[in-house]
């Protein structure tokens, strides 16, 4: 945690920290357990965010958004592919096929490789 990384420097430093506004002072021991406190209900409340977060996600992968729509974005249509594999079969380079398919050179990349029996990510 970095905030309990810096106050130990800090300390190490023979120097304390002192917050005007917040009325903190760390080289006491009424300060220095505030500071240790606001550093834990940060680290509660970022967790709490990310279990939110994850909870949301999981739900909207089972039961589907309230629009209907998938989550993501939208695969590449077959037709584009069909014509990108064909252009890499004649032997067209990748930046050639991506351009005649219409799709991005990232694309025609990871296709390219798939024809040719590496796995794509």
């Amino acid at each position: 945690m970095d905030l309990l990384n810096t106050l130990q420097i800090l300390k190490q430093s023979k120097a304390g920290l002192f917050l005007h506004q917040q009325g903190i002072d760390t080289s006491t021991a009424a300060g220095n357990a505030v500071f240790h406190m606001l550093g834990v209900f940060a680290e509660f409340e970022r967790a709490i965010i990310v279990e939110r977060v994850n909870t949301g996600i999981g739900r909207a992968n089972a039961n589907g958004t309230k629009s209907g729509k998938a989550i993501g974005r939208p695969g590449l249509k077959t037709k584009k592919l069909d014509v990108a594999r064909a252009a890499l079969a004649e032997g067209q380079s990748i930046r050639v096929a991506a351009l005649v398919a219409g799709i991005s050179v990232g694309s025609a990349a990871t296709l390219k490789k798939e024809m040719a029996g590496g796995s794509a990510a």
